[in-house]
């Protein structure tokens, strides 16, 4: 079999599967491929002795696909090597349900990574260039001279028939512009003529990163809101996924976090499966370092690029 060079652009994960989408290194094309997805798990129980016990009960449990005993180390404090139960879980509910029956009996390890991360951790791999058969790096991890693709990069802004121009559940799409490296696109007709006009501009342009302004919070949701009332939500595509785009309400509230002494607060990501999305409202580190810095924080942090793009420090 003839192997296949491609760059991770995002990973999605769906209980026992997660897919790679990945932009082929020879004809700069997306592709995608879809691998078991089994998270591992790691547990302590409070007594040295319950090692056996816990064995042998975790081999009924019906969410365990494979147990074993291995050595780690478990705290940083300590300089030493502890035995651990090594879980490896039937998909990410299994997972989380084994994190709710075993919590309260001892100490979990690797419990609460994100999904995607660990997708790339657990096969020892980072997003970089990769060798998709078998699948591993073709570059080394501290390389400073890397491969990076071409990004295919549109900028997608909306305007509503709101006097104020905002961004409303009660307003209407009026208008919407992509603009391209080479080209910028005016979507000026009916609501729902604009709403197909994005997706088949999606669909035949194909980009890879959509850049918006307040698109967690306002852009996609109103959208999806807007498809909704139209009853045309189901026929839309915005990711690369044969899914409809997530319903969310608009404007639906962020979190705050504390962050070297200052409060800030972020929305709630709006991620488009097999695409980057980044919001710049949303984003500290494309403010500051473009998307050549989100490549550089995603190959050494292990999230994929959408993900990186909303992470600060002291929150991910």
């Amino acid at each position: 079999m003839t192997n296949t060079f491609g760059f991770p652009i995002d990973v999605q994960v769906t209980n026992t599967t997660a897919t790679l989408f990945y932009k082929t290194m020879d004809k700069n094309k997306i592709s995608n491929h879809v691998y078991p997805f089994r998270p591992v798990l790691y547990f302590l129980p409070r007594e040295k002795s319950d090692l056996s016990s816990w064995e042998n009960s975790l081999e009924e449990h019906n969410q365990v696909v494979e147990i074993s005993v291995v050595k780690k180390r478990a705290f940083i404090q300590e300089n030493k090597f502890r035995k651990v139960i090594s879980i490896v879980a039937l998909g990410a509910r299994g997972l989380q349900q084994l994190v709710t029956d075993l919590s309260p009996f001892g100490t979990l390890f690797n419990a609460d990574l994100d999904l995607s991360q660990r997708f790339f951790l657990e096969r020892g791999i980072f997003p970089g260039l990769l060798s998709l058969n078998p699948l591993r790096n073709v570059e080394k991890w501290k390389a400073f001279d890397y491969y990076m693709p071409e990004f295919q990069i549109v900028k997608l802004s909306i305007e509503t028939d709101h006097p104020l121009g905002l961004i409303t559940s009660q307003a209407r799409l009026k208008k919407a512009v992509l603009e391209f490296s080479n080209e910028t696109l005016v979507l000026d007709q009916e609501e729902e003529s604009i709403l197909f006009g994005i997706d088949e501009i999606f669909r035949e342009k194909d980009p890879d990163v959509i850049i918006t302004r307040y698109g967690d919070e306002y852009v996609f949701p109103f959208l999806s809101h807007r498809a909704r009332s139209l009853e045309i939500l189901h026929k839309l595509r915005f990711g690369r996924t044969n899914e409809p785009p997530r319903y969310v309400p608009v404007g639906k509230k962020g979190t705050s976090f504390m962050s070297y002494g200052q409060r800030y607060y972020r929305s709630s990501p709006y991620y488009l499966s097999g695409r980057i999305h980044i919001d710049l409202a949303n984003s500290f580190f494309f403010r500051d370092a473009g998307i050549v810095g989100l490549v550089e924080v995603s190959r050494l942090s292990g999230y994929p690029i959408q993900k990186v793009s909303r992470s600060t420090i002291g929150k991910h």
